[in-house]
């Protein structure tokens, strides 16, 4: 059992291998006994065959093909360790056979000691004895003998060699090992020899004819034998080249109606050779519609039909393993047409597709129908897409194009789809159903003219309105299908821009320089894109970013545009300057003075202008036309700038330096000042223009009074009864200092009342006392009076109250104690 496993494994495997092609190579025939088997196929010389090709036809091979009653078979080998039950079982399905070839039992051409076994399948393993030792290889087809011939001579079927037994005599015997699958048919039988089979493939001599011999078993002469060889014996095999089928052709379109179709497969590649019924084309092009588009008018990769007998004939490449084929075919009115400059090219293109089987051997062609996957990107919350696709039926010109989008949804909360505004969706009288979560969507549709589109929803946003089960209401969402990049994008519904601004509104810019425009655009969340543009791109151009480039002198418009909004920004493209030079790079000034700089730009015709400008215009300050001014001590850097392009000069001002003559110390209010309390002292420098007025401050004896850097001076507790000078010198180096003495007293005043009338007519006055109280001594009991509102009255430092003639109110009169112990004392005066 297990030797017929194997052999029935064989057989399984080679059956699978025979539908598939394999590369091409061609045998001839001869009666002849010193026959040779070459080519006729091709006049390819013998040094341009590929050694490929050479080595499949000396080697043995495990797999080939075969459309015959004979099968191809891997090598079945066998050990002593087989078990010896399945020997004798096998032995008993094997019988000797008598056979004829050419109706001949003998000759040089006849098989003699025949030996087949049934195998597990109900097919033979048949081992016969050649009467020639030449011929080592043979070769089978099934047909007749005119199409055997034509398989056999383009090396469409298997070669089989022969295992060489030598005897012990030394002779030689050439055995065959081939599976059949019947014993009543007829069959169809080629010699060749191994010189031939490993030759390169050529055209044969002249002197030998091809032959082709009927070979028949006479089943009954069957009769028992115990050859046990006939089941041992390895089966070599030569694949065949070359693989041809006849297909048959269904067509689901009458204007692409194929009546003959033959796929062909050999060394050079596989070919699919239709016919087509009528004569509108005259080219095809293998690929999609778009890509045809995409090639234009390049014909060289168009495939020209041949006439034959009035029919027209196109051989179409095939890819390994390539069963669908895109084709689409072009018209030759309307090639004309755009030949003659009447229509476009695009119009003469109709979209078809075949599609091959090759094992049931059929072609079925039509409209170009194709489904392709769309990669989803979804950034609407609270909706999930599971997938989508597109199908494809027809194209642009043909009758019934659609672009149908084809929806899984993620769930079944939305029950009904529409193209259009939730708004329209609503008042619809038809609205496309959701499904088992299953949608299908016409995107697009053609008018069937090839003049554009009916509907026409691809490759842009368009707004989808889905109908929720829960609410009864319909929600809009954005879909845009891209056909050629195969993704569908949704986002929500959009926010149409309002308005657009630009940071500038003008800029000036050399050719070959750029500079970003930045775009604004209200409301925030919009989601109309921003898009850029030129009004004369030869002036300056814009990238996607708002990036202007100047290309050569002139003015263009640069429009950043925002759904219905846009806002522009006027470029003006100018020569720029290469060198400036000053007539001067050093100068000194005294402040007030001034002098001209001299520009030399170049080249002579730029247009940047000159612009001058002082690094300090405290110190130096330039005009318009190049004219400086010094201003005050310092140094300054003028510049002149043209372009990208500057030149400096450094000007320096000085001035005579103003010395301090005299310092003057004065206190406010007193210099006579309580222990512990503090006195503000203020220094007065001559003249007035003194380059530097600073001074610096000194008491004489910090034991009982300290001066700080703005002149607050503090008696400290234990001064009381002491004096103490204050110094104030001047910074500049003058040497000048002015100075103050301070008494520090050692009692302080403890309050103070204030008295007198306090009903007073406009225009009158009245003298108010005050009483001061002092404590711990001798203390300064000077005053200051002051008006809360003089425009009513007013007091003069011995508490004089004068009324403003002619005004009327009230206004407070405050002494206050001069010795820094800050006591006051206030008084309300009415005014009448």
């Amino acid at each position: 059992m297990k030797q017929r496993r194997k052999i029935l494994l064989a057989l399984l495997l080679s059956a699978s291998v025979a539908a598939t092609p394999i590369a091409s190579a061609v045998p001839a025939f001869a009666e002849n006994p010193d026959f040779t088997a070459s080519a006729e196929f091709t006049d390819t010389p013998e040094e341009e065959t590929s050694a490929e090709t050479e080595a499949s036809a000396s080697e043995d091979f495990d797999s080939a093909t075969t459309d015959t009653d004979v099968f191809s078979a891997g090598e079945v080998e066998y050990t002593a360790e087989e078990n010896v039950s399945d020997q004798a079982d096998a032995e008993s399905r094997t019988h000797s056979i008598n056979v004829t070839v050419g109706g001949k039992t003998t000759g040089i051409y006849a098989f003699k000691n025949v030996v087949v076994t049934q195998q597990d399948d109900g097919t033979y393993l048949v081992r016969m004895q050649s009467t020639s030792d030449v011929r080592d290889y043979i070769a089978f087809a099934d047909d007749n003998e005119e199409t055997s011939r034509e398989a056999v001579y383009n090396h469409e079927v298997d070669w089989y060699q022969a295992t060489t037994i030598t005897k012990d005599d030394g002779t030689k015997e050439l055995w065959y090992t081939v599976p059949v699958k019947s014993l009543t048919d007829t069959l169809y039988v080629a010699y060749s020899s191994e010189k031939n089979l490993t030759d390169p493939w050529k055209k044969p001599p002249k002197q030998w004819d091809r032959k082709i011999y009927a070979l028949q078993f006479d089943t009954t002469s069957m009769a028992d034998t115990t050859e046990p060889d006939a089941v041992a014996s390895d089966i070599h095999v030569v694949p065949a080249t070359v693989i041809k089928a006849q297909l048959t052709p269904t067509n689901n379109t009458g204007m692409f109606k194929v009546t003959s179709a033959l796929y062909r497969k050999d060394e050079t590649g596989t070919t699919l050779t239709i016919t087509l019924s009528g004569k509108g084309y005259h080219y095809l092009y293998k690929g999609t519609y778009e890509e045809a588009v995409a090639n234009g008018n390049n014909q060289e990769n168009w495939i020209k039909g041949e006439e034959v007998n009035g029919v027209w004939t196109f051989t179409i490449p095939v890819s390994d393993g390539e069963t669908y084929l895109p084709l689409v075919a072009i018209s030759n009115k309307y090639l004309t047409k755009f030949e003659n400059g009447e229509s476009t090219l695009e119009r003469a293109f109709y979209p078809r597709q075949a599609v091959i089987d090759t094992e049931a051997k059929t072609l079925v062609t039509g409209d170009y129908d194709y489904t392709r996957e769309l990669t989803v990107s979804n950034s609407v919350k609270m909706f999930r897409l599971n997938a989508a696709t597109l199908e494809t039926i027809g194209g642009p010109n043909s009758n019934g194009y659609e672009e149908v989008l084809h929806l899984t949804m993620g769930s079944t909360s939305f029950d009904k789809v529409f193209i259009g505004s939730a708004e329209d969706a609503a008042k619809a009288d038809t609205t496309t159903p959701i499904t088992d979560t299953k949608a299908d969507l016409v995107v697009r549709e053609g008018s069937g003219d090839g003049d554009g589109f009916k509907s026409d929803n691809l490759e842009k946003d368009v707004v989808i309105s889905f109908h929720s089960v829960r609410n009864d209401s319909w929600y809009e969402r954005i879909f845009n299908i891209s056909k050629t990049n195969s993704t569908l994008t949704v986002t929500p519904v959009s926010v149409p821009a309002t308005e657009i601004t630009l940071d500038t509104d003008s800029q000036t810019l050399d050719a070959g320089t750029t500079f970003k425009l930045t775009a604004t655009v209200t409301p925030a969340d919009t989601t109309d894109a921003v898009t850029w543009s030129s009004s004369d791109e030869t002036v300056a151009t814009v990238s996607e970013d708002g990036t202007v480039t100047g290309i050569k002198e002139g003015t263009a418009v640069i429009t950043a545009t925002a759904g219905n909004v846009k806002a522009e920004c006027t470029v003006t493209v100018k020569v720029p300057a290469t060198e400036i030079t000053l007539n001067t790079v050093k100068k000194n000034l005294k402040p007030g003075k001034s002098f001209t700089l001299k520009a030399t730009v170049a080249p002579s015709d730029t247009t940047d202008a000159v612009e001058w400008s002082s690094s300090n215009a405290k110190v130096a300050k330039v005009s318009e036309n190049g004219t400086v001014t010094a201003v005050k001590e310092g140094t300054a850097v003028i510049t002149a700038k043209a372009g990208n392009v500057e030149a400096t000069c450094t000007v320096t001002v000085k001035k005579a330096v103003v010395k301090v003559t005299k310092v003057a110390v004065s206190a406010t209010p007193s210099r006579n000042v309580a222990a512990g309390k503090k006195v503000q002292l203020k220094a007065t420098v001559t003249p007035s223009k003194a380059t530097n007025k600073a001074v610096t401050w000194k008491s004489s004896n910090t034991k009982y009074a300290t001066v700080d850097s703005k002149g607050l001076v503090t008696f400290k507790k234990n001064a009381g009864g002491k004096t103490v000078t204050i110094t104030a010198t001047a910074k500049d180096g003058s040497k000048k200092y002015g100075k103050v003495t301070l008494t520090c007293m050692k009692g302080s005043v403890k309050s103070i009342k204030l008295s007198g009338t306090t009903t007073i007519k406009a225009g009158k006055s009245t003298t108010l006392k005050a009483k001061v109280s002092t404590q711990n001594g001798k203390a300064n009991t000077k005053l200051t009076w002051t008006s809360s509102n003089t425009k009513i009255a007013t007091v003069n430092s011995k508490g004089k109250v004068t009324a403003v003639k002619g005004k009327k109110g009230t206004v407070k009169i405050t002494a206050k104690a001069t010795d820094g112990s800050k006591k006051t004392a206030t008084i309300t005066i009415k005014v009448k």
